[in-house]
């Protein structure tokens, strides 16, 4: 696995270098994801996901900290991403701003996508992947 590193430092990277940028802290534990065996397919839309949801977590929920976690749990690989910002009302969500891409790529990998926000308390992307 090459390709400018594992896909747990490329998200680490990626993680780090948005969240400083907005003076975020960040918590990360990555370990269960690097011990996972991906498929290329799999690793290529688990970082889309993750850069995605990362991405909005920084952009509109105005939160001070993001909670990065991965677990296996019965051959089930589980990432999730959790803010403790604004929040959103799941059910005025636009579409077309990346939950639908999300939503599809995780589809793609036999994967199930879960957004949970509550307006003032933040949000958690959950993804849990069957590997």
């Amino acid at each position: 696995e090459t390709e400018a590193g594992s896909l747990k430092q490329r998200m680490e990277r990626f993680a780090y270098e948005i969240s400083s940028s907005k003076n975020i802290t960040l918590q990360l534990a990555l370990e269960e994801l690097e011990k996972t065996k991906l498929t290329m397919e799999q690793r290529k839309n688990t970082w889309l996901i993750f850069k995605e949801a990362v991405n909005n977590a920084v952009k509109y929920s105005d939160t001070e900290k993001i909670e990065i976690t991965s677990s296996n749990q019965n051959k089930t690989l589980v990432l999730q991403i959790k803010d403790f910002g604004n929040g959103f009302d799941t059910a005025l969500i636009k579409k077309g701003n990346g939950l639908d891409n999300m939503q599809q790529r995780a589809t793609d990998l036999g994967a199930t996508l879960q957004v949970q926000s509550t307006p003032g308390k933040g949000s958690t992307v959950t993804l849990q992947l069957p590997v």
